[in-house]
């Protein structure tokens, strides 16, 4: 999220906003609302339980690709000016299936 959210920066999280969770557990006891394009997620990282913040990309049902470092959603370019760090030379390209969020 740089530079938008700097490290140390302190962030405060609606934990309710997609569902209502048992408290330290996994376990949906209601879903309201599934994330959108341009929303703001945090999550634990599967690999070693840090929390992540993102931003949705992407939504099911999307094709997000990826060509020289430019990025498009369903054909459409996005602006990537400070987006991606790195240079990608190859394509890359995936439709979204239900509940994949990028």
């Amino acid at each position: 999220m740089l530079p938008s959210i700097l490290i140390g920066d302190r962030v405060i999280v609606n934990k309710l906003a997609y569902d209502l969770r048992v408290p330290l557990t996994l376990t949906r006891i209601g879903h309201w609302e599934n994330p959108q394009r341009s929303d703001i997620v945090t999550f634990e990282s599967p690999k070693d339980g840090l929390l992540l913040i993102k931003r949705v990309i992407g939504i099911p049902g999307d094709i997000v690709g990826l060509e020289d470092n430019r990025l498009s959603i369903n054909g459409v370019a996005g602006d990537t000016k400070n987006c991606l760090a790195s240079l990608c030379t190859q394509i890359y390209k995936c439709r979204l299936a239900i509940p994949i969020y990028f």
